[in-house]
């Protein structure tokens, strides 16, 4: 149980995750610390240490305290019972997006995961899963008796395995990262097609939720890009749509439309550009570092943004839906 318990953890990278570790990292000494680690995988052995920092303050310990004894009660409350222990632990290794794809396919197995996991990872898994999908899951749990659906755990036990395929971190993904933060767009295009198509779904929506995809900007909620136009300096605002040519077209008709204020101020601005012969040749011979700033601000502001999460996430998943190996893979 400890160990499910742990696992669940290491899978969500919160402040509430990092204390935990920590107190428990502290708390055992190393016998019991080495035979912990020694059940869990490299990768999470890997996660685990990612988590540690300084040892934890008085209040801090207390808190991390708190969550584990809510945590340790929520899995007293659903235990597992009814398959094989290899299957439960396929189970709660699944990552919330793959559990959800195996709720989509299997609605009618899926009283299973709801009677077998605890409230807190079916909250995670139901976040990915459509209303009418979440509803019918519902309507099928709340009748289900474990122990007079024998044929259904067997069934259980064949289709999940199919959705076990996480897959391995890469060690090539850190440089990605690096490299994802000044490649000119083309290649960025390409760069997010290899990470889905190798590493497929969760890998590519972890980097892309970090490094938002330039080739995605144009699809982001209209309000959203106005506002993050409309708050990006002036200056570099104008000088950004100067040097993209007509491709600022998109950009100007968001936060300046015909006919308004912002567009008569812009093309005042864009007068004194073509009067300064210097000024022009330096906007055009800066373009690409004038972009990768707008692009730097515009994840920034992504990445803050809270009003407009979900438009996003749907905005990345539908591009990771047509383009990773897992969508591929359950076509």
């Amino acid at each position: 149980e400890g160990k499910l318990m742990i696992q669940s953890w290491l899978k969500t990278d919160s402040e509430e995750t990092t204390l935990k570790m920590n107190a428990i990292a502290q708390k055992l000494d190393n016998n019991d610390l080495a035979k912990i680690l020694s059940k869990l995988s490299n990768d999470e052995r890997n996660d685990w240490k990612s988590c540690l920092g300084d040892r934890l303050e008085k209040d801090q310990m207390m808190k991390a305290d708190f969550l584990i004894s809510q945590d340790v009660l929520h899995n007293m409350v659903s235990p597992s019972s009814n398959m094989a222990p290899h299957v439960f632990d396929v189970m709660v290794s699944l990552s919330a997006e793959n559990a959800a794809r195996f709720v989509q396919d299997h609605v009618e197995l899926s009283p299973i995961l709801y009677s077998e996991l605890n409230s807190k990872i079916m909250s995670d898994i139901i976040k990915y899963i459509d209303e009418e999908t979440v509803e019918k899951m519902i309507e099928l749990s709340l009748t289900f008796e474990p122990s007079e659906n024998t044929e259904k755990y067997s069934m259980f036990e064949v289709e999940i395995i199919k959705y076990h395929h996480d897959k391995v971190k890469l060690p090539g993904m850190k440089k990605i990262g690096e490299i994802l933060t000044n490649v000119n767009p083309g290649n960025e295009l390409s760069i997010f097609k290899t990470i889905a198509n190798v590493a497929g779904a969760p890998v590519v929506r972890e980097s892309a939720l970090s490094k938002f995809p330039t080739f995605l900007f144009k699809k982001l909620p209209e309000e959203l890009l106005k506002n993050i136009i409309v708050s990006y300096q002036i200056t570099k605002r104008v000088n950004l749509i100067y040097s993209l040519g007509d491709d600022g077209a998109f950009y100007l008709d968001i936060y300046a439309p015909e006919g308004s204020r912002a567009r008569e101020m812009f093309e005042l601005e864009v007068e004194k550009i073509e009067m300064d012969k210097s000024l022009q040749k330096q906007i055009v011979s800066n373009k690409d570092e004038i972009w990768q700033d707008f692009v730097s601000f515009t994840r920034k502001k992504i990445e803050e943004d809270s009003e407009f999460e979900e438009e996003i996430r749907e905005v990345l998943n539908k591009w990771i839906g047509e383009n990773s190996s897992d969508s591929q893979a359950a076509a």
